[in-house]
């Protein structure tokens, strides 16, 4: 304060305290009075309102374990009270007798600033009936009405001590004299605004400042100028690669401050910095026209645009680029007599269909035709036409590979084209492994003597094309038929929810006697071909249940009327699709036991052996809270060993999940007709997040090479740690639920052993005031020699090449109840140790035994809770978090 004593009327009080500090005590008044009916908005996190209560309840108690001003004075020949205080001030109060409580008047300073707080209490009956709580001002007031001391004893008058008796009035304002000085003023608290105290005067602000207050951060008024006062007040303050920080210039984490930081030289790209990185966009050159190449200039940091050429080299087409598509387009130019045909530089032939043909001699064949092809005879005709007419034209055959005929006729001949057109047929006994290729070459002279030639190869194809199709079941509810090309993979599985149908069919035209169909590869025995006979047009292969994967051909045969045999085949490659795996962890009430023989009254009283609902929600939380601030003696119990353990045991049986089958019913995740897995129900019972402590859902589709993974599709992967009803029950609206944490492995899953092996890993916790408080525990006094600690828990679902649809192996931890689900339906139970004491460890992952000094009290350990960090050396390795 700036007096010695206060003052004992309002004008007075300006020396003693600020407006603005008299405000802010005011308000600390006001917010203790009311303590106990603050609330807070719903929209702030739980935790904090509860941190907020009981951090408040401590601050209380602190206040009112001051202890009594020291070495009070009585003043038995004035009747009055006294105490000096070590700044100063004098507090008198007229009494009959020294007070018989050890009490007496007590100054609280529970804030900076100098703000005070005085407070009179005992069972003195002789002091005078004054407020309980009064700040300066009203302190004022109450002192003058309470003066009574007697005005002869001159020992005790001190200027400005509220003694009517020295002469003063009762008070003055003091700056820095013993004068009276009504008029000056002490801080800038005394002036109007836009004043600020000078010498005890008020004085006009000057611009900017009038004092720190009117200065941005780290700034400070000096001379009526906002001046930096500290090493830095913005980055510009710091050198390349540094940053402001609380007024010093620090290194960026972890490589660049802003965008100056991140110059790459480099005119083609935006340089930026994100988050502490680097990050370098590339300039977009992009001027939206397809026809043009687009890129930067690395020297000059211009864009540049190069216009495509789409020039094809031939005389007979125009050649330019559309617009909107950025395609080449070739256009013919017909009937143009002039194209160079020989490539002497000289026009000596004309366009026809976009080839330059010999003015003398323009030989045309059929567009290429495709020869139906399969051990057997074929007949092939083509038409030849010559425009002008050519006169006699010879003709010859090329067959590629030769071995592939077996005989044809003719292979050589002549054409009279005298009349403009002419035909030749061919008649060929083909062994087409592999289909040939068989080319017809014409020749002919013109009128002026220059030879003219065309040609034409006639590529030969399998006899029938065999189309697929069949239902993916990636969606097990998906019932419609789609296409399946040649050559891509079907999936297989263990049910029809999880196995793709798949049928081939064929149009062989008329004439037929006979269809076979045959399969030729790895698994060929899961597929049985329908009965051979004219009218075996399809092949419904079914569901492919447990499948072999691997590559598979399957093949047709058709046997027509004249003896000629036609056929086709289609490639697919036989891939598995996994049962769709659910592991959910959950705490099962009826396993965990409290024994309150041994454990004291007062932990009975909080946590009722029955469970709840507790006597105070209040005390409950408060006990909660207590141990995760590493109390050893919550709410002043010292708690035995017994009591560590009760707490414990009462936390985790009144904090249970629901048995998942009591909620999904018998059926589980199936559909009501228990035909396939039912997703509504599996998105319904994720949602509601306090149905389970642990949730891992897996299941991916593959094809091999040998014996290994080839191609892996994830078709769904769900990590997730669910949320624990408050057992001591909510404060209001607040402290429901406590959502759980996910830890450093969660949703960890890779392929592993040379692409043998994929997984996925849910990894799992409380939140962190929960762990802290097991911690708490049965890291100290229960078992003092060998503390131990929470660790995480969790499931690991794994698949294997050798495993194919069902999973290698399901590996849980030794808490809480693990149930495994296979396509929607319950598989297995691992029953969770009755003992949740079991699953504390002296080194456990990942918490380990490392202290926390961010809270007070002597910390167990645990990284104040967080799981999210890799376990430190030498822990516990759970199973469950070992991709192998």
């Amino acid at each position: 304060m700036g007096c010695a004593q206060s003052l004992p009327n309002k004008e007075a009080s300006r020396c003693s305290v600020s407006n603005s500090q008299l405000a802010t005590r005011r308000a600390l008044l006001a917010a203790r009075d009311s303590a106990s009916e603050t609330r807070m908005p719903d929209s702030l996190f739980p935790r904090i309102l509860l941190a907020a209560l009981f951090m408040g309840t401590a601050l209380s108690r602190i206040a009112l374990g001051f202890d009594p001003p020291p070495d009070p004075q009585w003043v038995p020949t004035v009747g009055c009270w006294r105490y000096v205080y070590p700044d100063g001030m004098v507090l008198m109060m007229p009494v009959a007798a020294p007070p018989t409580a050890p009490e007496g008047p007590r100054l609280y300073e529970p804030m900076p600033g100098g703000v005070r707080i005085f407070t009179f209490v005992g069972p003195n009956q002789d002091w005078p009936a004054l407020p309980g709580r009064v700040a300066d001002a009203d302190f004022d007031a109450a002192m003058e009405t309470a003066w009574e001391c007697d005005c002869d004893d001159t020992s005790l008058l001190l200027d400005c001590d509220h003694n009517p008796c020295n002469g003063d009035g009762g008070g003055c304002t003091c700056c820095g004299s013993d004068s009276c000085c009504w008029d000056e003023c002490c801080d800038d608290g005394d002036c109007d605004d836009g004043e600020y105290c000078s010498e005890g005067q008020c004085e006009d602000c000057p611009d900017p400042c009038c004092n720190d207050d009117d200065c941005a951060e780290g700034e400070s008024c000096i001379g009526g100028q906002c001046e930096c006062t500290q090493e830095c007040c913005d980055d510009g303050d710091c050198e390349k690669g540094q940053y402001c920080s609380d007024g010093q210039c620090e290194g960026c984490t972890p490589g660049c401050c802003g965008g100056n930081d991140c110059d790459d030289n480099n005119p083609c790209t935006e340089d930026a910095c994100i988050d502490g990185n680097c990050v370098h966009v590339p300039r977009n050159c992009d001027d939206n026209n397809p026809c043009t190449d687009d890129a930067c200039n690395a020297a000059t940091g211009e864009c540049e645009y190069e216009t495509d050429d789409c020039d094809d080299g031939n005389d007979c087409t125009v050649d330019y680029c559309y617009p909107g598509t950025g395609a080449c387009v070739h256009e013919c130019k017909d009937d143009c007599a002039s194209c160079d045909n020989d490539g002497d530089g000289e026009s000596d032939g004309y366009c026809i269909a976009c080839k330059c043909s010999l003015a003398t001699c323009g030989l045309q064949l059929q567009a290429n035709p495709s020869l139906a092809c399969w051990g057997g005879r074929v007949q092939l005709t083509l038409a030849v036409s010559c425009d002008p007419p050519c006169g006699s034209v010879s003709w010859h055959l090329s067959v590629d590979p030769p071995d592939a005929v077996v005989a044809i006729s003719p292979v050589a001949g002549f054409l009279n084209c005298e009349e403009g057109s002419s035909d030749v047929t061919i008649i060929a006994d083909l062994v087409c492994d592999p289909p040939p290729f068989i080319t017809f070459i014409v020749e002919g002279t013109g009128s002026n003597g220059r030879e003219c030639e065309n040609e034409t190869t006639i590529a030969t194809q399998e006899c029938v094309e065999i189309i697929g199709e069949r239902i993916d079941q990636d969606d097990p509810t998906n019932t419609a038929w789609s296409g399946w090309a040649d050559g891509t993979p079907i999936y297989g599985g263990s049910e029809p929810s999880t196995a793709d149908n798949g049928r081939l069919h064929i149009d062989p035209g008329s004439g037929v006697t006979n269809i076979e169909w045959s399969a030729e590869g790895e698994g060929t025995a899961d597929f049985n071909a329908p009965p051979t006979g004219p009218e075996a047009t399809e092949w419904n292969l079914g569901d492919l249940l447990y499948p072999q994967p691997g590559l598979i051909t399957f093949k047709v045969t058709i046997t027509y009327e004249d003896g000629s045999k036609l056929c086709g085949d289609f490639d697919s490659e036989i891939g598995v699709r996994t049962d769709d795996v659910i592991v959910v962890g959950w705490i099962n009430e009826s396993l965990v036991s409290v024994n309150p023989v041994g454990v004291q009254f007062q932990v009975l009283h909080i946590l009722p052996p029955l469970g709840p609902p507790v006597p105070s929600a209040l005390q409950c939380n408060d006990l909660a809270l207590d141990l995760s601030l590493f109390d050893e003696d919550p709410n002043g119990m010292s708690l035995s060993p017994l009591d560590r353990l009760y707490i414990l045991h009462w936390m985790f049986k009144y904090a249970p999940n629901p048995d998942p089958i009591l909620v999904l019913g018998q059926r589980a995740f199936r559909t009501d007709e228990d035909s396939m897995i039912d997703y509504n129900k599996v998105q319904a019972y994720l949602l509601e997040e306090t149905n389970y402590k642990l949730f891992n859902h897996f299941q991916t589709r593959y094809t091999l090479d040998q014996d290994q993974y080839k191609a892996i599709t994830v078709l769904r992967s769900t990590a997730s740690v669910g949320t624990t009803k408050n057992p001591c029950g909510p404060i209001g609206n607040f402290l429901k639920e406590f959502p759980g944490q996910t830890g450093w492995k969660n949703g960890f899953s890779e392929i592993r052993g040379n692409s043998t092996r994929i997984m996925l890993i849910n990894d799992g916790s409380p939140d962190s005031g929960a762990v802290r408080m097991f911690n708490t525990l049965m890291g100290k006094g229960t078992l003092a020699w060998i503390p131990v600690y929470w660790e995480d828990i969790g499931s690991q679902i794994r698949f294997t090449c050798s495993s194919l649809t069902d999973p290698d192996r399901v590996i849980v931890h030794n808490y809480p109840t693990y149930f495994e689900f296979r396509n929607g339906r319950l598989h297995d139970t691992t029953v969770q140790n009755p003992l949740p004491e079991a699953h504390f460890y002296a080194a456990p992952y990942p918490f380990g035994p490392i202290p926390c000094w961010s809270l007070p009290g002597s910390p167990a350990g645990g990284r104040c809770g967080n799981a999210d960090e890799a376990p430190p050396p030498g822990t516990n390795t759970p199973l469950y978090t070992v991709p192998d």
